[in-house]
């Protein structure tokens, strides 16, 4: 797997096209996603939050309304108060309020076929945990990853 780990969406961007496989982990309201599919995608988005969710399925999007996380099970997810004024949407943590179901990346990997040709990964914090709980053949079957996570960098650069 190649990857950036600063979020340049443009390099992401560069290896979409009609019949590549897209995973947008951390869809919020389709920034990415939408475009992917305009450009002919097969795109599966990841979103928690439910309005979110409902704005990408309404766009014709197949979407999963979990959280990613390190394995499948549940997890905590916490809404924050100013959520109208934050473009992003929500926060999918771990321990605050309310359970979320929650999938590993190798879950999801699995739902959207052999191979995934472009994963973005912004999942507010959560990005090492998710691929952190990958399993090696996972990782293999993708081929470039866009991943937004400024605390861990280090270690997700060891994945």
């Amino acid at each position: 797997m190649s990857a950036i780990w600063d979020l340049d969406l443009h390099r992401a961007r560069e290896r979409i096209g009609p019949g590549t496989t897209v995973l947008d982990l951390g869809a919020s309201t389709g920034d990415f996603a939408i475009p992917a599919l305009l450009a002919g995608a097969n795109v599966l988005a990841v979103e928690p939050y439910g309005p979110n969710a409902d704005l990408l399925v309404a766009q014709g999007i197949r979407t999963l309304r979990v959280a990613v996380g390190p394995g499948d099970g549940s997890c905590a997810m916490h809404v924050p108060e100013n959520i109208l004024e934050r473009p992003t949407g929500c926060f999918a943590e771990y321990g605050v309020w309310g359970a979320c179901p929650m999938l590993g990346l190798s879950s999801i990997v699995d739902l959207i076929g052999p191979e995934v040709d472009v994963v973005k990964c912004d999942v507010e914090g959560g990005e090492y945990r998710a691929f952190l709980g990958a399993i090696d053949s996972t990782l293999r079957r993708i081929r470039f990853a866009a991943i937004e996570d400024f605390y861990h960098r280090a270690k997700l650069q060891s994945c």
